[in-house]
């Protein structure tokens, strides 16, 4: 976050049905799905877009100029996001998007200025598959 350290301590994993894009949310402590698009910040939003192409797994998602990964960096001191592209990369090494399934990975963004803030990221997660939105 723009001028303070982050710590996930939580994910959920949610499939954007709008436009068919699968969403991590990271969080610095447990959120219900049912709450995960009304929760407060502090949040890191990451959005996966494959373009109608399976996920890949066990590597990093593409980013080829349609298929792309962005993070969301949501602030709480700031009423506004940092959305960040290049430079992001998740990588999922397992994924159950059964009744009950845990999406698990690991989630880097390069350290980079934006908007006179600096962000990077690197972490792991284990997300709960909360099915669509």
């Amino acid at each position: 976050m723009p001028g303070k350290s982050f710590t996930a301590h939580y994910a959920l994993a949610v499939l954007d049905v709008s436009f068919d894009q699968l969403e991590i949310y990271l969080f610095p402590k447990r959120v219900a799905c049912n709450e995960v698009l009304l929760a407060d910040p502090p949040y890191v939003k990451v959005t996966v877009d494959t373009q109608g192409a399976p996920l890949v797994i066990g590597h990093p998602s593409l980013q080829n100029g349609r298929a792309f990964v962005q993070v969301d960096f949501h602030p709480s001191t700031i009423n506004k996001y940092f959305a960040i592209q290049p430079g992001a990369s998740i990588t999922f090494t397992r994924v159950d998007p059964g009744r009950n399934g845990t999406w698990h990975g690991t989630l880097t963004v390069k350290k980079q200025r934006f908007e006179g803030h600096v962000f990077s990221y690197s972490g792991t997660f284990a997300a709960p598959w909360c099915g669509k939105d």
